[in-house]
């Protein structure tokens, strides 16, 4: 039994900011900072815990609004900054462990 929960795998959720753009936000509708975060997954266990820099199982990026705090999954940066109307400042933030809040909007259990 000791073995089957030290070999269990585990994912660990890691985000990182990756930029931010000025505009009203949808909910509050103060114009404030839009923070763009990529959260990602990596697997791991108890004897081998999951670490930021393994290999990626799935990946979500987040808008938080500066303001308020509400968050928005969206695509890939790469589909829609072309078409913002407004500078999208890129960013490279320190690499952290997933805020549940967050993480439970961007990964939402299947039921």
């Amino acid at each position: 039994m000791l073995w089957y929960f030290l070999l269990s795998k585990e994912l660990t959720t890691w985000e990182h900011r990756i930029g931010c753009f000025y505009l009203p936000c949808k909910l509050c509708q103060r114009e404030a900072w839009q923070l763009t975060f990529r959260l990602y997954q990596t697997e791991g266990s108890a004897l081998s815990p999951a670490r930021p820099d393994g290999f990626t199982m799935q990946e979500r990026y987040q808008i938080r609004c500066s303001s308020c705090g509400c968050a928005t999954t969206v695509h890939h940066p790469q589909t829609w900054v072309p078409h913002l109307g407004v500078p999208f400042q890129h960013e490279q933030g320190p690499v952290m462990r997933g805020v549940p809040q967050y993480v439970a909007l961007a990964f939402m259990p299947l039921r």
